[in-house]
C-alpha cells in the first residue's frame, strides 16, 4: 500500500507590523456618509424619514365646490358678483347681499356641513311646521327667498310654528350654495352646462380631467373629481371638456382680483 502523500501547509502572508491600520474615527464615518446617504435619498425622491417627498408646489386636491372666493351672475345686471365671507358684491353695479355663511369639512364624518344659505331669488324649499295646541306635524314646500316670513295655520285654528326651512337648491345644478345665484363661468359644453365656480375650481378639473390616469382613492380620501358626472370624465367628451374649461380658466383670469 502506497504511503500517503504529505502535504507542505502554506505559509501565513507576511505581517507589515510598523503600518498598523486602525478604522476612522465614528464621527468621521458619520460625516462622510451622510452626504451619501443625502444624496441616494435626493436620487431615490425620498426624504431622510423614508416617505416621499412633499412638492412644495402642489396644491391640495378639493372635496367640494368653493363657497367663497366665486363668482355669480348679478340678478340686476347680470354681470360679474363675487362672494366673498361679508357677502355678495357686484363689480359692475352697486347691487349687493348679506346673509350667507359658509360650512365646514367634518373631519369626523368626511363630509361638508353647517352652510347657512340667504337666497337671493325665490328658491324651493321645504318647510316643516309643527301646531303648539294639537300638536299636528306638517310638511309644506313653497318658492320662498331669505327674506321670506311664512306662516300657515293648522286645521285646529291655532298658528302653526316653523320649525324647519331646507333649501332644495344644490350647488350641481350650477347655482351657488350661499345665494342660490348662477356661477357666472358657465359655458355650453357636449350638449350640457359646462361651469366653475371660479379659478381655483377651473385649474382643479383642468388637471383631474386631463391627467392620464385617475387612479380611485379610498372612501375617507375622496375628492371632488370622484363625484363629477359621468360625461365630464368620459373619453369621448374628455377634449371638448378640457377646451371648455380652459376657456372658463382664461375668462377667471381676466376677472377682477379679490
Amino acid at each position: 500500500m502506497p504511503a500517503p502523500a504529505l502535504t507542505r501547509p502554506r505559509p501565513a502572508p507576511a505581517r507589515n507590523a510598523g503600518a498598523r491600520t486602525t478604522p476612522p474615527p465614528r464621527a468621521a464615518r458619520a460625516r462622510s456618509s451622510a452626504p451619501a446617504r443625502a444624496a441616494r435619498a435626493a436620487r431615490a425622491g425620498r426624504t431622510r424619514a423614508g416617505a416621499p417627498a412633499a412638492d412644495p408646489q402642489a396644491k391640495r386636491p378639493l372635496r367640494v365646490v368653493p363657497r367663497l372666493d366665486v363668482w355669480v351672475v348679478c340678478p340686476r345686471c347680470a354681470g360679474p358678483a363675487h362672494v366673498v365671507s361679508r357677502g355678495v358684491f357686484c363689480t359692475a353695479c352697486t347691487w349687493s347681499a348679506e346673509g350667507g355663511r359658509s360650512g365646514y369639512w367634518c373631519p369626523c364624518c368626511w363630509a361638508w356641513e353647517g352652510d347657512r344659505p340667504s337666497p337671493v331669488g325665490p328658491v324651493d324649499t321645504r318647510l316643516a311646521w309643527r301646531c303648539p295646541a294639537c300638536g299636528r306635524r306638517e310638511t309644506t314646500r313653497a318658492a320662498l327667498t331669505a327674506r321670506s316670513r311664512p306662516a300657515r295655520t293648522c286645521a285646529c285654528g291655532a298658528e302653526q310654528r316653523l320649525i324647519g326651512r331646507r333649501s332644495s337648491a344644490r350647488v350641481a345644478d350650477g347655482a351657488d350654495a350661499l345665494y342660490g345665484l348662477p356661477f357666472y363661468l358657465s359655458a355650453p359644453c357636449a350638449g350640457r352646462t359646462l361651469w366653475v365656480a371660479n379659478r381655483e375650481h377651473a385649474e382643479y378639473l383642468l388637471g383631474y380631467i386631463g391627467a392620464g390616469l385617475r387612479p380611485p382613492g379610498p372612501p375617507a380620501f375622496r375628492e371632488l373629481g370622484h363625484f363629477l358626472p359621468a360625461w365630464m370624465v368620459t373619453r369621448k367628451h374628455r377634449d371638448e371638456v378640457v377646451r371648455g374649461l380652459r376657456r372658463l380658466l382664461r375668462r377667471a383670469e381676466a376677472l377682477p382680483a379679490g
